[in-house]
């Protein structure tokens, strides 16, 4: 997808599951006496440029790492007397700014009688040739002279896994961190719970950065096996040691403790009606100058085959919504089913909207597709186009005709209800089309089959798929599908001849969804677990199990010719680096500039 001309530029528009809508910023509150009102809460970023912003797991500094800070060239208008008399203190966070909205490492420094913080990048304070690209950072910690730091910058040629949550020990001198190291198998595609083992190691000992994960038992010190990633760290040893924790304040006993820190959203910023929140639409950073990302407010975000128009649904599942040169409105409002999964009508003149009806993880459930049509024009009313069954996700072919989607219709009575690939024949009129089989059967299995895509030559059927699950595999994962899914490849008139592309990995309980086609059908483009956990689920400000701490954008290049060259494909590329799982995605050709109003 990377090497497609200007005129053939692909872009990327995904919803990160549960990211707030509301930006997250730093507070801190008195721990003795514990506060009475909100005036004693504490805001720590407070300029112009952190009003948007989302900052959050952050560390204090410890009073020694900022007077060697302060001999960079950036600092050179603070003073080491101005830490030795306390007047001036830093944190180390993670924030989402500026153009390209990646999650990075900053630094704020901070005068006792100043509310205003001054925020620094890493490439600011180290030099850009560490901190550039597309990349994720996370629990930033000082251990003497060196900064221990979680990051995905460097390029991964495997599947691989990275520590988790280093943290420093009250010396400076020794590391702990969180890893699948020594489990039999590393990461197993657990959601929640992270399985991992606690690593303890010297800083002097060890200074390959975390992630490149160097001979790691060469390093060991000690091993606990009774400490979890859950354990809150504390500073005792810093008076103004401020912890944060993703969902509660980490518990501070130390008497000395002035206040404790914690992230919360910037709840008090909300406009009263709910229509004038803001419904932000921004470009991120991208690995491939001609190829766009875009993150989307809206659920199921899915663009036009010319690019001229984007709908989603909003978070309730009540709206339909459609941002074109009209502006960003309501097309189709329900009180009483939910919407999910809307879909354009690849044919351009049709100007119809395919959406989903019905509850969005119960397979036992009635599930129907209906179409919008004029969407453009005015508010429409929906047409039923399936039979009873649970139907989902279609996608017309790329001249509107057909519509491929996938249903349990030849499983009524089965438990299980197993999900395959269907093909309606009239697109207008789906199962209730004038022909002798308006819908026939694609594949066949007792598996599920979904999240399905035409060729832009109309040839090939890209969709994902649990049917080369181990026999052993777990039933479900609290009522869910279990994982074991991977993108397979077949011929849209030809069942037989179906290919797997890309997976998880035999023996991991993990996913790869969502696939899609670049515009030149040179490339799919699908949401995986291929990097595993970049994040402790932990730092999530939200977290339900539906929802999954991984799940990044990755690339895989095919051959758009032979079927068969795409066989277990090895090599791939990440688009995105982000503690949220980017769902839905879409991917077409855009126009040059994408403007979408910020409310409606």
């Amino acid at each position: 997808m990377g090497s497609s001309s200007s005129e053939k530029r692909g872009s990327i528009a995904f919803f990160p599951t549960y990211r707030p809508p509301v930006a997250l910023d730093i507070y801190s509150c008195p721990m003795d006496p514990p506060p009475k009102s909100k005036q004693d809460e504490l805001l720590y970023m407070t300029s112009d440029d952190d009003r948007h912003s989302y900052n959050y797991n952050a560390q204090v500094i410890p009073p020694a790492a900022p007077k060697k800070l302060l001999k960079r060239p950036v600092f050179t208008i603070y003073k080491e007397a101005d830490v030795d008399s306390g007047r001036l203190s830093g944190l180390i966070f993670v924030s989402e700014r500026g153009d390209v909205q990646l999650e990075t490492l900053h630094i704020a420094l901070r005068f006792t009688n100043d509310p205003k913080a001054k925020v620094f990048g890493l490439a600011d304070v180290f030099g850009t040739s560490e901190f550039q690209g597309v990349r994720l950072e996370d629990s930033g910690c000082f251990a003497g002279d060196y900064l221990i730091y979680v990051t995905t910058r460097d390029p991964s040629p495997h599947r691989r896994v990275a520590d988790l949550s280093p943290a420093v020990s009250p010396s400076g001198k020794m590391i702990a961190v969180a890893s699948f190291e020594e489990k039999k198998g590393g990461w197993d595609g657990e959601i929640e719970n992270l399985k991992t083992n606690i690593f303890v190691m010297n800083v002097e000992e060890d200074q390959e950065p975390l992630e490149r994960k160097a001979d790691i038992s060469k390093c060991l010190t000690s091993k606990n096996p009774l400490v979890t990633t859950d354990t809150p760290r504390v500073l005792p040893d810093d008076p103004k040691a401020v912890e944060i924790d993703a969902r509660t304040p980490a518990a501070i006993s130390d008497t000395k403790v002035a206040r404790i820190g914690y992230h919360r959203c910037k709840s008090d910023t909300i406009k009263v009606q709910w229509r004038r929140s803001p419904r932000q639409f921004h470009k991120l950073g991208s690995p491939y100058p001609d190829v766009g990302a875009f993150r989307v407010s809206g659920v199921f975000p899915t663009f036009s085959s010319d690019g001229s128009k984007l709908a989603f649904v909003y978070n309730e599942f009540k709206a339909v919504w459609v941002a074109d040169d009209k502006g960003l409105r309501v097309v189709h409002s329900t009180k009483v089913n939910n919407f999910f999964s809307p879909v354009w009508n690849q044919n351009p003149d049709k100007d119809t909207l395919c959406i989903c009806v019905g509850p969005a993880f119960s397979a036992k459930e009635s599930l129907h597709i209906c179409a919008i049509k004029n969407v453009s024009k005015r508010r429409q009313q929906r047409k039923t186009i399936t039979k009873e069954a649970n139907n989902a996700f279609s996608l017309s072919n790329p001249d509107g005709t057909k519509l491929v989607f996938r249903s349990t219709r030849d499983y009524p009575g089965h438990e299980k209800r197993h999900k395959n690939l269907y093909i309606m024949e009239d697109a207008n009129l789906g199962d209730y089309g004038d022909s002798e089989e308006p819908t026939r059967r694609l594949t066949k299995g007792e598996w599920t089959d979904t999240h399905c895509q035409w060729s832009p030559k109309e040839d090939w059927i890209v969709f994902s798929s649990t049917r080369d699950k181990p026999e052993d595999s777990p039933p479900d994962d609290n009522g869910l599908e279990p994982g074991y899914f991977a993108v397979y490849l077949v011929k849209w008139n030809d069942p037989n001849v179906v290919v797997r592309v890309l997976t998880s990995g035999d023996n991991i309980a993990g996913h790869v969804n969502h696939p899609f086609f670049s515009p030149d059908g040179k490339s799919i483009v699908v949401t995986a677990d291929l990097a595993a956990v970049s994040a402790d689920p932990v730092s999530l400000p939200l977290f339900v199990h539906s929802v999954r701490p991984y799940g990044d954008i990755f690339t895989v290049d095919i051959d758009p010719k032979d079927i068969k060259k795409n066989e277990n494909v090895k090599n791939f590329t990440r688009i995105t680096h982000s503690r949220y799982e980017s769902l839905t995605e879409c991917g077409k050709l855009l126009p040059s500039a994408i403007e979408v109003s910020s409310s409606p």
